[in-house]
Order: structure tokens, then sequence, then C-alpha cells
């Protein structure tokens, strides 16, 4: 194992992506499938994920940067050492239905290919890539407080909106 649990590992990649069933104990996130990377972004229309609600990033550009962070950690679990452009991370600011579409299967997909990655990974040893793999849940839980704060706030403007027209 060379000090790296990759069963835990995954439990909590899970839970951060696919959220876990309603009443099920969780490490990281509230319980529901809704509540996760994936739940999370798939509750969101186009318009909804380009929106500003508090004049940054949108959930769009999110979105696209976990997916890119995902493909990036997946060159190093091929034997590569990539040179990264963050910059390219952060290319996708507003997206219409069918890139939102697009861009949310792409994110699965690579979400996807490093449960399998990191499944298939038997030598640790690498301090880089424990540590790179650790990284992952770090990075994508604060991705998803991002992302459920706007869907928050979101839901907010949307109900206010609501309000306001009655």
């Amino acid at each position: 194992m060379n000090g790296f649990d990759k069963e835990i590992f995954l439990e909590q990649l899970r839970e951060l992506y696919e959220g876990v069933p309603s009443g099920s104990p969780s490490w990281i996130i509230t319980g529901g499938p809704d509540t996760g990377i994936l739940g999370s972004v798939d509750a969101l229309s186009a318009q909804q994920a380009s929106a500003t609600p508090c004049g940054s990033l949108t959930v769009a550009a999110h979105t696209e940067h976990l997916r890119w962070s995902l493909e990036y950690a997946l060159a190093f679990y091929r034997g590569e050492i990539p040179s990264p452009d963050w910059s390219e991370s952060w290319s996708v600011n507003r997206v219409d239905e069918d890139a939102w579409h697009q861009l949310r299967g792409r994110l699965r997909s690579s979400y996807e290919a490093v449960v399998e990655a990191v499944s298939r990974q038997q030598e640790w040893s690498d301090y880089g890539l424990r540590a790179g793999t650790l990284a992952i849940v770090s990075h994508g839980a604060y991705h998803l407080g991002a992302i459920r704060a706007r869907h928050k706030l979101l839901r907010e403007g949307s109900q206010q909106g609501d309000r306001d027209a009655e």
C-alpha cells in the first residue's frame, strides 16, 4: 500500500462527486446525491451555470476547471509529466444548453476515468503521486463549495424575482 489508502480515497472521491444516499453517513458533504458535484451541476440550466450572482466566476467556469484538473491528474497516472497552462482551466465562462450538456458529460467522464486510474494504480511509493491524488479531493471540495454557494445565490435570486413579480 505504501502509505496510501486507496479505498478511503475512492470512498471520499465518490462522495464528493456522486453524493451519498439520503440518510447515509458522509465524510464531506450533506447527504443526498444532488449535493455532490455532479448532482449540483446537473441541477442547473446553462443560463444559471453562466450567471455571475456574486460578480465572479460562473458555475460553468468552476465545472470546466474541475474537468481540466482531473484530466491533468490523469496524465500523471499515465506516467506523463505535464506542463500545465492553468489559464486554460478557466477558459470557459458562459455556455449554451448544448455546450453545458457536453461539459457536464466531459466532467463525468473525467471523474470516472480518475476513479478507474486510481483503482488500477498499484504503486504508491512516489510522494508526488500520493499528494497529488489526495489533492483531488480537497481541490474538488473547494470548488463544490463555490458551486453550491452560487447555486444558493441563484435560487435566492430566483425566489426574490418571483416575489417581485407578485
